[in-house]
């Protein structure tokens, strides 16, 4: 790296905060999913890929093993975003 390039990290208040924004979010993603069958959640994703592939959005980050919660709700996120 060079003189321009500056790197941030989290406190460790920061990463508590994160920690706790994760859950509640892990929670609004199983309140979403949970109540789907395989079809239904198989139409959301194509949906998403569908919305995601005609905006400029970019794929985000692959979740780290402490996002999306259960190893379901992280295997129906990375199909979402193509990870």
């Amino acid at each position: 790296m060079d003189g321009r390039i500056r790197v941030a990290r989290l406190t460790a208040e920061g990463v508590a905060e994160r920690a706790v924004l994760d859950e509640r979010s892990d929670e609004l993603a199983g309140s979403i999913l949970d109540p789907l069958d395989e079809g239904q959640r198989a139409e959301l994703v194509g949906t998403s890929r569908s919305a995601a592939a005609r905006s400029s959005i970019t794929p985000m980050a692959r979740p780290t093993s402490s996002a999306c919660g259960s190893p379901k709700l992280r295997e129906d996120w990375e199909s979402a975003v193509g990870c």
